[in-house]
């Protein structure tokens, strides 16, 4: 595969993880995973700024993380960080950074796939989220 991380050019975010574009920006990237109450298990990213005000940002549907980073130091996990913030950034249930269950298998279980919905990413994930941060 092509190393993309090891060009500058900020049109290019559309093919890095979120892990590359914040690394290749100098920012610390940690990531978390994160269980909710029904099995799910999400992937919960920090840019961490220790002791710093809290910041929760969740994307919409069919979306990650990345939506947050990828328009260079305009992004709005990126200015939050300047701006003094801890970022924090969920990533909810069946996106990329989140096919994971404690029962189910992705790949074999249809029943994961029926879980993929908005309303239990706002009533578990969301809360699952706050939880771990706090």
């Amino acid at each position: 595969m092509f190393p993309f991380n090891q060009i500058q050019h900020p049109h290019l975010d559309i093919y890095r993880s979120a892990k590359e574009i914040a690394e290749n920006a100098g920012f610390v990237y940690q990531e978390h995973s994160v269980t909710t109450k029904d099995g799910y298990i999400n992937s919960l990213v920090n840019l961490k700024n220790a002791n710093k005000p809290v910041v929760l940002l969740i994307h919409g549907m069919i979306d990650s993380s990345d939506t947050w980073l990828m328009n260079d130091e305009r992004s709005l996990g990126f200015l939050l960080h300047k701006a003094g913030y801890d970022v924090w950034m969920g990533n909810n249930r069946c996106n990329k950074y989140s096919q994971n269950h404690d029962k189910f298998d992705v790949y074999k279980d249809s029943a994961y796939w029926k879980g993929c919905l908005f309303h239990d990413m706002a009533n578990f994930d969301t809360f699952a989220f706050i939880d771990a941060i706090l």
